[in-house]
């Protein structure tokens, strides 16, 4: 279920229609995600909020212009929506694997361990065989020798191929449990295209990897 005003979720959510379990969030912003477990709410780390807050977030967000904070384009014009989404409670505290590709070709893969559970965030990027790059963005750095390789890797790889073959930059993002992969996200642009590499020379180097043109 998806609405457009505040008003009509609230009445949604007093109906005996909202399930017991569930995934609120806004479509148009970034971050703002809740999950109801049986009358109780918890924010996207798992710390339980109170259903005033929720309401206070969404109410004040739900008209949000999402574009002008960071100038990204895909929350350009978007029909800006409270959506309610089947809650999956093995995905909290998997590790990530945000493959870049190019024209179907894995580039660089950023692994990230601890962003689902609240905790410190660390972080590698590698190259498409997971051996790490000497560079980071600013985050703790994973230790080269606990980046493993999973066993749907193979699986994961495809997955990133087949989705980006069309684009000359897709990340690809997806949750790991250690054999099965869950799809997250796509994204054009790397943090909103924000971020900075370091070293720095690392951002041309980087930039190399990437074709804009498919027959260059």
């Amino acid at each position: 279920a998806s609405f457009s005003a505040f008003s009509d979720f609230k009445k949604y959510y007093k109906s005996k229609a909202f399930p017991n379990l569930c995934v609120v969030k806004l479509n148009h912003t970034s971050g703002d995600v809740f999950f109801y477990k049986n009358g109780n709410w918890f924010e996207k780390h798992g710390n339980q909020i109170t259903k005033r807050e929720v309401f206070g977030i969404l109410k004040a967000r739900i008209n949000l212009d999402y574009y002008m904070t960071n100038f990204e384009t895909c929350y350009l014009g978007i029909k800006k929506q409270i959506m309610i989404e089947e809650y999956f409670p093995s995905l909290s505290g998997l590790d990530e694997f945000k493959i870049f590709c190019n024209f179907g070709i894995p580039k660089m893969v950023n692994v990230v361990y601890g962003r689902q559970t609240g905790m410190e965030v660390s972080e590698v990027f590698t190259d498409e065989n997971l051996k790490p790059f000497p560079v980071n963005q600013g985050l703790k750095k994973i230790n080269e020798n606990s980046v493993y390789v999973p066993k749907c890797w193979k699986q994961m790889i495809e997955f990133a191929k087949n989705a980006s073959r069309n684009f000359p930059m897709l990340r690809v993002d997806m949750l790991v449990d250690g054999e099965n992969f869950y799809f997250c996200e796509f994204t054009f642009y790397d943090y909103g295209g924000n971020s900075i590499f370091y070293p720095l020379e690392w951002n041309k180097r980087i930039g190399d990897l990437f074709k804009l043109e498919e027959n260059d």
